[in-house]
């Protein structure tokens, strides 16, 4: 009835970020409609307004419809136990959003955002609870990806709870991506071993010392492109795969080393892929193993990966390298590589042309459209297609082609007429 029409007119406002439109529709819903509405659609409206209320810091109120949701024993289908935390919280019950949130962490996880696991490592760390903050912040990672930074944070949890080798390999992992993304140099690098060298050692004892050292002098032989020593120092037998930072280290340690990559080696990374979704770095070392490793290596097999990796970071080093291998596999000259790009970025630069009028956003495309005929010119031609009547989208990609392309007029008259 109308209820269940106003509620679901509520949650799309709330999807949407229009709070009042939300907030106007689940009221009218519970003022004249709740007491005859289906359990389902009073869990949907209570869900709906703790929801709207918690987005306006109306902590008291979001705390009331929440309770009134989970009270009527349906399905926690909104994740509304993770509402019930946040209000918890922002009126002072840290313990009862820690329990809260614990029991999200296992019924709707997929509601938890990065602000959730935030506030429970924040309640977790006023406890001095290291070990649990640890594995917090590994669902964290494999929930929702990997962001720059998670490597140092984590590396700060694992030497809390004395688990030095560990740290070392978050750090390294963030130090590694610098290195690539060409923001510090290898000089830099070791200096900064160096100085995780010296401010650790005096916390690791006899057992760890060792190992610790040699997990840093691979490191640092690593910066040397010393891989097969850097190899054996790890002494690799068996990785760990729960740890995703140690893995990740140990992987692209023997995938940098072996002339040969086995399959073996590529599944095991490919198992770290959930973690490391967001993570160019990942992408860019997963390309290069393929290479390695035998059997079918060619554009088709390899593409995913390849888009995927410039995708992540479209201007940094990594990127231009990885469109320099895709020019390879497509016979494009190394000097047009750079201009490559998935059929992804031109719906992206062309969107951004539409929302913003700023005729800079289409230069990209004008790239693409310049270079030696491949699927990516192809495939930009028939996106373009969709906008053949738009004379204004035409004139400003013709403006922006100063060098006067031929191949660009030429595709620029095939799409446009």
């Amino acid at each position: 009835g109308n209820a269940s029409v106003k509620s679901q007119l509520g949650i799309a406002n709330i999807l949407n970020g229009d709070f009042d439109s939300a907030l106007l529709h689940l009221s009218s819903a519970e003022k004249h409609c709740v007491f005859y509405a289906k359990k389902e659609t009073r869990y949907l409206i209570y869900a709906g307004l703790s929801d709207v209320y918690g987005k306006k810091e109306q902590y008291a109120i979001s705390k009331m419809y929440a309770k009134k949701a989970l009270a009527l024993k349906t399905k926690d289908e909104l994740g509304v136990t993770i509402n019930l935390a946040r209000a918890e919280a922002s009126l002072g019950n840290l313990d009862l959003s820690y329990a809260l949130l614990t029991t999200a962490r296992s019924s709707a996880r997929e509601f938890l955002s990065g602000d959730d696991y935030s506030l429970l490592l924040n309640i977790l760390m006023q406890r001095a609870a290291w070990d649990e903050a640890v594995q917090v912040y590994l669902e964290k990672i494999d929930t929702l990806g990997y962001i720059d930074g998670d490597g140092l944070n984590l590396s700060a949890l694992y030497e809390k709870s004395g688990k030095y080798c560990q740290s070392l390999s978050a750090a390294a992992f963030e130090l590694w991506r610098l290195f690539y993304d060409g923001k510090i140099s290898a000089n830099d690098m070791n200096s900064r071993f160096d100085e995780l060298n010296t401010n650790m050692q005096t916390l690791l004892d006899s057992g760890s010392k060792k190992r610790f050292t040699d997990l840093l002098r691979a490191n640092q032989f690593m910066t040397e492109k010393k891989w097969k020593t850097a190899v054996d120092l790890l002494g690799i037998k068996e990785i760990n795969q729960s740890d995703c930072f140690e893995a990740y280290s140990y992987y692209i340690t023997r995938f940098l080393a072996d002339d040969m990559v086995s399959l073996g080696d590529i599944k095991g990374y490919v198992a770290l892929e959930k973690s490391f979704r967001t993570s160019q770095m990942y992408y860019y070392h997963l390309w290069q193993a393929m290479k390695k490793c035998s059997g079918d290596y060619s554009f088709d097999t390899v593409n995913g990966v390849l888009e995927k990796t410039v995708l992540l970071g479209f201007d940094t080093p990594m990127a231009e390298r990885t469109k320099l291998e895709m020019g390879r596999l497509l016979g494009v000259p190394d000097s047009e590589c750079s201009s490559l790009m998935p059929s992804v970025a031109v719906v992206t630069f062309l969107n951004a042309y539409y929302s913003s009028g700023d005729a800079n956003e289409l230069r990209p495309i004008v790239g693409l459209l310049s270079i030696t005929n491949n699927q990516y010119t192809d495939a930009c031609m028939k996106i373009l297609k969709a906008y053949k009547g738009d004379v204004e989208l035409r004139d400003s990609l013709v403006r922006i082609d100063k060098a006067k392309s031929s191949l660009f007029r030429l595709r620029i008259a095939v799409v446009f007429g």
